[in-house]
């Protein structure tokens, strides 16, 4: 195994970039580590115009070198049949090197090669690409929800969990008291919305008139949409956390939504559920 100690201690200072070389197993039965390789496509002068990287994990069993290393390949710009290929072709380079130390030259054969395999995407694979680009994308919009809370018994209960998942999930928005009046106004992306208003309604966030825990039973949601205008709110104005807001008259809930430039939605889905906010 000193052979093997040598070899790796090499190569962990050769390639001793953040992420470049990671130790998984290191026993007197198995050496096994990943390398992180950056391969240049061979007409691209600009190496971070055109490259791709690609993960090898070597397994060196007990009689490495004259027993060849298992070997295997990851790359999310090569396509399965392709990274097959390149493995199958890296492991014929390695019977040329066998009973010697081979690593090093596994290592830069992948880096010279590996552009070799990568095939121009189908139009099926272009349109999966675009189709995901254009779900990232909505995904990143901002969405709103606007709920009514018809009352908390154990208050302090409710508020701090409201308050836990709407960190837990980047939620910005306000938990809004009137008097009676509990209104929430929630801030994110569609997908953490969503799981807020799953966990409202699944998970037990009070409790019942024998101060027993229970779910949510009489939630309304007022409204839910995505609202593109709030991304190019100017960021002195934009409501960025959550927070709990003691109201003490109508104009103070209006005010926290023509804060958050939803003065639309407090017009359209709020006021006229309440006879409290018609005189705003």
């Amino acid at each position: 195994m000193d052979a093997v100690n040598d070899e790796v201690q090499a190569l962990q200072g050769i390639f001793c970039g953040q992420g470049e070389f990671e130790m998984l197993e290191h026993t007197d039965s198995m050496c096994s580590f990943c390398m992180q390789v950056r391969c240049q496509v061979a007409q691209a002068l600009d190496q971070s115009e055109d490259s791709l990287e690609i993960c090898i994990q070597f397994n060196l069993p007990i009689g490495y070198p004259l027993v060849l290393p298992s070997i295997s390949l990851s790359c999310s710009d090569l396509t399965k049949n392709s990274t097959n290929q390149l493995r199958e072709k890296l492991h014929q380079y390695a019977k040329t090197l066998e009973g010697q130390p081979m690593i090093l030259d596994l290592v830069y054969w992948v880096k010279q090669n590996t552009w070799k395999f990568r095939t121009l995407p189908s139009s099926t694979q272009k349109k999966e690409k675009e189709d995901a680009a254009r779900q990232k994308e909505k995904d990143l919009q901002p969405y709103v929800a606007i709920l009514h809370i018809d009352h908390m018994r154990s208050r302090l209960r409710y508020i701090k969990t409201l308050v836990s998942w709407a960190t837990e999930l980047s939620i910005a928005g306000r938990l809004l008291f009137l008097h009676h009046l509990i209104l929430v106004l929630l801030l994110g992306t569609e997908n953490s919305v969503k799981e807020f208003l799953v966990r409202l309604r699944t998970q037990k966030v009070d409790v019942d008139s024998n101060g027993r825990s229970c779910k949510e039973r009489m939630m309304a949601v007022l409204m839910q949409r995505s609202h593109p205008r709030l991304s190019e709110y100017s960021d002195e104005k934009r409501v960025s956390d959550f927070q709990v807001a003691e109201c003490s008259s109508p104009l103070d809930i209006k005010s926290i939504f023509k804060k958050a430039d939803l003065i639309d939605v407090y017009v359209e889905a709020v006021v006229p559920k309440f006879n409290l906010l018609k005189a705003t």
